[in-house]
């Protein structure tokens, strides 16, 4: 099955501070959980522990979805807002993001470069 790649996204999560409250959720830091998002249990434990130690359980959930919606505005997909987890779509072997505005975009992680990519 050919898939057509929109964009690839790679960020780097080493040697950066973040926060720990879920209210102080920013774009930089959402992007970095977003690439925790996919990894096996073990790795993504480690992804994480290097973003933040002290992320509580709310601010991650909070940063990942902010992650999926600001990487789907920057390649010009609609959404408004994230607000249910991105969950992985066995049919298609791609993790389906739903946005509050019904919105709805199918997106595969590239384990080997650790990005993202949307699939049509």
């Amino acid at each position: 099955m050919k898939k057509s790649i929109v964009s690839i996204i790679a960020v780097s999560i080493i040697g950066t501070s973040f926060a720990s409250n879920a209210s102080e959720v920013n774009v930089a830091e959402s992007a970095d959980y977003m690439n925790c998002y996919a990894l096996q249990p073990s790795q993504k434990q480690k992804c994480l522990q290097k973003i933040s130690k002290s992320a509580t359980k709310e601010y991650i959930y909070k940063a990942e979805r902010l992650g999926f919606a600001e990487f789907l505005r920057g390649h010009k997909k609609p959404c408004k807002s994230i607000s249910s987890g991105v969950l992985f779509n066995e049919q298609k072997q791609a993790y389906k993001a739903v946005c509050d505005d019904q919105n709805s975009y199918f997106l595969h992680f590239n384990y080997k470069n650790n990005s993202w990519k949307i699939v049509e």
